[in-house]
């Protein structure tokens, strides 16, 4: 698992730029974007104008039907409670 914390125009920046449309999550923060696949799962979270990327992969997590989007839900709900 990684944690990457940073402003929200850079966080989703991050979430966007590449071919792969990301899936909004409802629930978590201000909002949140997911992208999945094949390495795990990322997961974009918005507080306000901040905002944190959580990864979680390795091979129990990839062979997840939802590739662990669902402990991630978890973790970042915890983070939001300290960020």
């Amino acid at each position: 698992a990684s944690v990457t914390v940073g402003s929200w125009e850079s966080i989703k920046g991050a979430a966007t730029s590449g071919k792969t449309v990301p899936a909004s999550i409802a629930g978590v923060g201000d909002e949140a974007l997911n992208l999945n696949g094949s390495n795990g799962s990322n997961l974009y979270v918005r507080r306000g104008d901040e905002g944190f990327l959580l990864t979680l992969n390795g091979p129990k997590i990839d062979q997840l039907p939802d590739h662990g989007l669902a402990a991630e839900k978890g973790l970042a709900l915890k983070i939001l409670a300290r960020f």
